[in-house]
């Protein structure tokens, strides 16, 4: 995926799924989460922070073991660094165009990247992350570094309270 590709973008609306639960005067839905839980078994992912860093002309993105297991990527691979093509390539198509503009957006104008969008992960399953982030200039105005946070928010997402019927 070319981060400088453009399109019209596309909204997400997203399918309901999981087990409807009844409680007072709200329903809810919970997504199954083979293990028992949505972030591995050792963090809260409400909770849990990571952190990125993105050498932008050599195109690597390094990431800590929160950022890494957000977006599928084993902890050996994330601190050696992936290209922002692989990271791309987990974005739910929906919303891969419009990630890769604000992506191309913060590089080339400085722009605060903040995006949600939804990670197709290798074992089929799926994660909804909030990026947000900064590109570094350099003396000639030129990216040369891009540094932000992850936060997963999946659990956020699968609980979608309604008001009764």
């Amino acid at each position: 995926m070319d981060i400088n590709a453009r399109s019209g973008g596309h909204r997400l609306h997203p399918k309901k799924r999981g087990v409807e639960y009844q409680r007072s005067d709200v329903s809810f839905r919970q997504e199954k989460c083979p293990g028992g839980f949505v972030l591995g078994d050792k963090t809260d992912s409400d909770n849990a922070l990571g952190y990125y860093m993105w050498s932008i002309s050599d195109n690597r993105l390094i990431m800590d073991a929160v950022t890494a297991e957000c977006h599928g990527f084993s902890e050996p691979v994330a601190s050696r660094g992936v290209t922002i093509e692989a990271i791309l390539e987990r974005i739910d198509v929906e919303m891969r165009d419009q990630v890769a503009q604000a992506i191309f957006e913060s590089i080339t104008t400085g722009v605060f990247f903040d995006q949600r969008y939804k990670v197709n992960l290798p074992d089929g399953s799926n994660r909804w992350i909030v990026a947000k982030g900064r590109a570094i200039f350099d003396a000639d105005n030129t990216p040369f570094l891009g540094i932000g946070s992850v936060r997963d928010i999946t659990l956020k997402k699968t609980y979608q309270f309604e008001p009764r019927q």
